[in-house]
């Protein structure tokens, strides 16, 4: 009985966050990690929905169920929604580590890179912020969040010519349309 609740708390919320029904996502989504404690899906589901109410000090106190049902090894998408949560805390110490764990582990995955130069950009170390942009777009020339913040960390640190000259350098690349305006309203 409570496995079948449990299940159908979860696909509730999930149907109603698509709906945008943000209240009632996340009352049935704790209904099911009340009922099922132990299922670390209905954990990912609770977060995802606190996640879009912008709850993130819960969604980090969170973190500790969630780690010790993944027997204490996150994995990268936890681990990096965490990292999203801290950085939007203002805690980016402790981004910047999360971050170099997970590049460490899968030098591929582009959005650690992204989150650790947001997390020196706000700290203002923007050459390093300025690395990290780099380093993605060495891999994906064409990862939108990438130029667009390496553009404001060239121009945050005073260089408006290598700024411009970034979001001119985008011409090389098959950006849509919608990307090609944000870059002309950047310049």
């Amino acid at each position: 009985g409570n496995d079948v609740a449990a299940q159908v708390y979860a696909w509730s919320s999930g149907s109603a966050l698509g709906r945008g029904d943000l209240v009632k996502a996340y009352s049935v989504a704790v209904q099911a990690v009340r009922l099922r404690p132990n299922n670390l899906s209905y954990w990912h589901t609770l977060i995802i929905t606190k996640m879009h109410m912008r709850q993130l000090q819960s969604v980090l106190d969170d973190e500790p169920a969630v780690r010790a049902l993944s027997k204490g090894n996150l994995d990268e998408e936890d681990e990096y929604q965490f990292a999203l949560c801290l950085y939007f805390l203002g805690q980016n110490d402790k981004v910047v580590a999360t971050t170099l764990r997970l590049i460490r582990q899968n030098p591929s995955y582009a959005a650690p890179y992204v989150l650790q130069g947001l997390a020196y950009t706000a700290e203002k170390k923007y050459p390093e912020a300025q690395q990290s942009f780099l380093a993605v777009l060495q891999m994906f020339p064409n990862n939108q969040a990438a130029v667009e913040s390496l553009a404001r960390a060239y121009y945050l640190d005073g260089d408006r010519q290598r700024a411009l000259a970034v979001l001119d350098a985008t011409a090389k690349f098959p950006f849509p349309a919608p990307s090609r305006q944000r870059f002309e309203a950047l310049k």
